[in-house]
């Protein structure tokens, strides 16, 4: 028997390939292998990330690429088998992040995945806004306010919608901030404030204080 057949079996008879423990459901190997692999695995990418390298080809990055963790053909391959995978599983009627069986079709995953991911989405929301907001401050520049739920982060020149326009990236703004080092340009105005700037008139906050100061 070869060492392919001998493989095989062990793997229909849902043997670890490794060891002889009983494989994890699904998997190939036990859960006590499959963290020794991850490990092994992480090690590694990690060493080829400090060398500045791609962390799943091994290959020299360019240098517009120096911090990202995958040169431009490996992030390419990537997205691909990301879509390939997602739509696999939305035909089979599966969740698209773990592959159990959905319980309601007009959800993308199962209820348990779909919780999860609002939780995350939420806590790192409100880790991204804390970071933005130390970079361009914790009040509104107009009337003072200081509610963090209230505030939010305006265009400096009014140039909001030709910016979403030309860079498709930026229509989640706190995630575009931080990606680009929190570049000057914007300010922390309140949604007040942000909202009668955006009509192209002056904030009411403003000409409060020009009356109040010629009185």
């Amino acid at each position: 028997m070869t060492s392919k057949e001998w493989r095989d079996n062990k793997i229909r008879l849902g043997i670890c390939t490794s060891c002889w423990a009983p494989a994890k459901k699904g998997l190939k190997q036990c859960e006590k292998c499959l963290d020794k692999y991850r490990k092994i695995v992480l090690k590694y990418q990690a060493y080829k990330i400090q060398n500045g390298k791609c962390k799943r080809c091994g290959k020299d990055k360019p240098a517009d690429r120096q911090n990202r963790n995958l040169c431009k053909s490996c992030a390419n391959k990537q997205v691909i088998r990301a879509r390939e995978k997602f739509y696999e599983r939305v035909a089979k009627g599966l969740c698209v992040w773990c592959g159990a069986k959905r319980e309601d079709l007009s959800l993308k995953g199962c209820t348990l995945c779909t919780n999860d991911k609002v939780r995350r989405e939420k806590v790192r929301g409100i880790r991204a806004k804390d970071i933005i907001l130390d970079r361009y401050g914790r009040v509104c520049a107009c009337c003072g306010e200081s509610n963090i739920e209230f505030l939010t982060i305006d265009h400096i020149d009014g140039n909001g919608a030709t910016h979403r326009k030309t860079d498709r990236s930026a229509k989640d703004l706190k995630r575009w901030l931080i990606n680009a080092g929190l570049p000057d340009g914007f300010r922390t105005l309140c949604f007040n404030c942000n909202a009668a700037k955006s009509t192209g008139k002056q904030c009411p906050h403003l000409n409060a204080k020009v009356v109040q100061g010629s009185d």
